[in-house]
């Protein structure tokens, strides 16, 4: 996560903070014919995404980082395991970004009853525009 701040601190002059991370499918920019950027509320909905899917010990400088989200996949799609992802999913990004407020959780049971679907409301900071993120969770083997 990189992140710009404007040094001149008068009132009129401050601007908000531009969040920038790159964007993980590699893409090539058309005109610098480098890896594409997300900007702002884009960088953040992936960091969102990426820190809920994130498994212990998958990154290598920050190990402990852990979604949780995983195993629970494998249990009964009950209420109660939709409740303890939805704690999961609250714990993992009260812990691990700073950037956002989290609104909201709503994690529902998919049609065919294999995984479940994650909704995620959150404010970034300095914005007060409620922001949704979708993640549909799946087990794959």
């Amino acid at each position: 996560m990189v992140q710009y701040r404007n040094s001149n601190t008068s009132p009129a002059s401050r601007q908000i903070d531009r969040f920038v991370d790159l964007d993980l499918d590699f893409g090539l920019n058309s005109n610098t014919k480098d890896v594409d950027r997300l900007f702002d509320e884009e960088a953040i909905k992936r960091s969102v995404r990426n820190l809920i899917l994130t498994n212990r010990n998958e990154r290598f400088f920050r190990p402990n980082i852990n979604g949780g989200i995983r195993n629970l996949l494998f249990e009964p799609a009950t209420p109660v395991t939709a409740t303890l992802i939805q704690q999961q999913i609250f714990d993992v990004l009260a812990e691990n970004e700073p950037r956002v407020t989290v609104i909201d959780v709503t994690v529902k049971t998919t049609q065919d009853g294999n995984g479940f679907d994650a909704s995620i409301v959150f404010r970034i900071r300095n914005n007060e525009q409620p922001i949704r993120v979708t993640v549909a969770l799946e087990r794959l083997r």
